[in-house]
């Protein structure tokens, strides 16, 4: 639904799908936790910020006690309240938030993981793979390309410490 952009559809079915973990796993569960960060998602693209925010500093709570600081569903919610933030005009506050994104998700994958990249040149090849048309899969994962993307040649570059 929300690839559709039905994102009221979606967030009546993660609401559900919150409620049916939180009856069948507990308010404290982890998976429930992350079902109330997906709506969170789907709240912020329909421009309610507050209360994508709310739910996503809930979310959080329930996330870190259970999962840890340093796991890949706390660098999401933390980038979902950081963005949400942003979009209530408290740029300090989503700064330190997305940057903490960044370094949780470093800690659980890596400093290579892909999401940590930054494009020093050839952003027009970004925006082009950003614009080609995407599917949900089975599996869940969302916004896959329908046709394969092939990156033909990258180049690791490493900063020197100061």
């Amino acid at each position: 639904l929300a690839e559709r952009k039905d994102y009221t559809g979606a967030e009546r079915h993660y609401g559900r799908a919150a409620a049916i973990a939180e009856a069948t796993l507990g308010s404290e569960h982890p998976l429930t936790a992350l079902l109330l960060s997906n709506r969170a998602e789907v709240i912020l693209l329909q421009g309610r910020a507050q209360e994508a925010r709310d739910l996503y500093q809930h979310a959080l709570g329930l996330l870190r006690p259970a999962l840890g600081s340093k796991h890949h569903w706390v660098a999401e919610t933390l980038r979902g309240l950081g963005l949400s933030h942003a979009a209530l005009g408290h740029g300090q506050t989503a700064e330190a938030l997305l940057l903490e994104s960044a370094q949780v998700r470093e800690a659980a994958g890596g400093p290579r993981h892909p999401a940590l990249g930054k494009v020093l040149t050839g952003m027009d090849v970004v925006d082009a793979i950003a614009g080609v048309q995407t599917c949900a899969k089975p599996n869940g994962m969302r916004d896959v390309p329908v046709k394969p993307v092939i990156i033909e040649s990258i180049r690791v570059v490493t900063p020197k410490t100061q």
